[in-house]
């Protein structure tokens, strides 16, 4: 399953790509960051401004707006996401949201990846057969 995925939310006809930085990915400015955690991130970019590229395909991503761990997202639950609070354009409605929480959900599945809540601060994401606790006051 591809790791980019492009979408448009509704309510503000906003382009959006969403790109999975799993274990060993490049990421960051002109890739040059590799991701050595377990749990993969996921990267939000404006599809209105042709900014940022992947390097190693040069598949066109959008500007830079945020990242997050993919359980922080995918245990969101209902609702949408302000991406940068002084940005107006830069939040996903909530059924935009539910469409990349499908999306995020069914790529970790195919991976064989999964979370689930432990207690009300931490998540336990399991990574195949290697099951890790994530704390998000860390």
């Amino acid at each position: 399953m591809n790791k980019i995925n492009k979408f448009i939310d509704n309510a503000r006809q906003q382009p959006w790509t969403i790109r999975i930085i799993d274990k060993g990915d490049a990421y960051g400015r002109n890739d040059c960051l590799t991701h050595d955690k377990d749990e993969p991130l996921v990267e939000f970019y404006d599809g209105d401004n042709p900014f940022d590229t992947q390097e190693s395909d040069g598949t066109m991503l959008g500007q830079f707006v945020s990242r997050y761990n993919l359980s922080t997202i995918c245990d969101g639950g209902r609702g949408g996401l302000d991406l940068m609070g002084y940005e107006p354009k830069w939040k996903i409605d909530y059924t935009g949201m539910d469409y990349v929480r499908s999306y995020l959900s069914a790529w970790a599945e195919s991976m064989n990846y999964s979370w689930e809540e432990d207690g009300p601060y931490s998540t336990v994401f399991n990574r195949g057969d290697i099951d890790l606790m994530l704390d998000v006051n860390e």
